[in-house]
């Protein structure tokens, strides 16, 4: 198995995302695009990797056109890594984008895939691997450079050999039945993935590791017959973050309570969204459009006087949600 593996003062992130949709063939669109962002200025990148993971039911497929912020990676279908699966083959894409990174300051950066050709293609997945030079963080990485395909009954392990504390887990997951169940165990960590049929974005906090075993159970009565993880990242970062907490304020009038929160992190909080939600539906919603490190926020939230109402506060940070909630029950 290929694998990429770093360690050092710099902070990782990996932004992933499973379209699943035909390209190509007859009735099926033949574009497709995604927007990636940059948690770091362009200046800080060390390097930038995009990959792509597609199905396909020969490998005669011959052009199509992938650009990233308007500069074109290839005209042409040449994957570094296909496997054979019972119907077809999946195959990888892996593009070092660091100088286009570098070169391109912008916001947002813009994936573009075209594809005329006849020969109908599945893309599975699309992720942007950024690796950023910080003095304040602390990371290791290891990266899956090609698709990894498990057939039923059979396991697959990846062994750590620079053993993680808190490792997490950043995957895309091709289920080929709802039946077909994939395992994920490590040292004290156990995740079940299955009643899915499809291409699936997975995050994990898998803790301390050693060993990483990927398992698939199941009959195999399905085609694929294999469960596909086209992409996967284990890492581990004591990068600067926000750590937000939420509590309530004392002020409490009717239908409206006063609430707290605050940025005990290092980062700052950009766009936070505080949603009160009662009986299954939404009171009030607002948006803190940032939250600095050390700042504290009271906003006062519109609640269901008369039954259980919950206040969420969501952010992002590396592409990730996180939530933190707190009940208010009836007066």
């Amino acid at each position: 198995m290929q694998l990429l593996k770093n360690q050092g003062k710099f902070d990782v992130a990996y932004d992933i995302v499973a379209p699943d949709i035909s390209l190509g063939g007859t009735g099926n669109q033949t574009k497709y695009s995604m927007n990636f962002n940059l948690y770091h200025e362009p200046s800080s990148v060390k390097s930038a990797f995009l990959d792509l993971a597609v199905l396909v039911k020969d490998l005669s497929v011959r052009r199509w056109k992938i650009s990233i912020a308007d500069v074109v990676l290839t005209r042409e279908f040449k994957p570094q890594n296909c496997r054979k699966i019972s119907n077809g083959y999946v195959c990888k894409l892996v593009f070092d984008v660091t100088p286009i990174i570098k070169s391109k300051m912008t916001d947002e950066y813009n994936v573009e895939i075209n594809y005329l050709e006849l020969k109908e293609l599945t893309l599975l997945h699309i992720g942007l691997l950024t690796v950023y030079n910080d003095e304040n963080a602390s990371s290791k990485y290891i990266y899956v450079v090609e698709p990894i395909v498990i057939e039923a009954n059979r396991s697959i392990s990846i062994d750590i050999d620079q053993p993680m504390s808190e490792a997490n887990i950043k995957m895309s997951i091709y289920l080929p039945h709802a039946s077909a169940k994939l395992l994920i165990k490590g040292d004290g960590y156990e995740k079940a993935l299955t009643e899915y049929r499809g291409t699936i974005e997975y995050t994990g906090q898998v803790g301390s590791i050693k060993t990483l075993m990927l398992s698939h159970i199941g009959n195999a009565t399905y085609l694929p017959r294999e469960i596909i993880i086209p992409a996967m990242l284990i890492y581990e970062t004591t990068a600067p973050k926000p750590v937000i907490d939420v509590r309530m304020a004392t002020r409490r009038e009717y239908d409206t309570v006063s609430i707290e929160i605050r940025n005990s992190g290092e980062k700052k909080v950009t766009n936070m969204i505080v949603v009160s939600i009662s009986l299954g539906n939404i009171i009030e919603r607002k948006i803190i459009d940032e939250l600095n490190p050390g700042e504290t926020k009271v906003i006062n939230v519109k609640i269901n006087p008369e039954a259980l109402t919950t206040i969420r506060v969501i952010w992002k940070h590396k592409g990730e949600n996180f939530i933190r909630e707190i009940k208010v029950r009836s007066s």
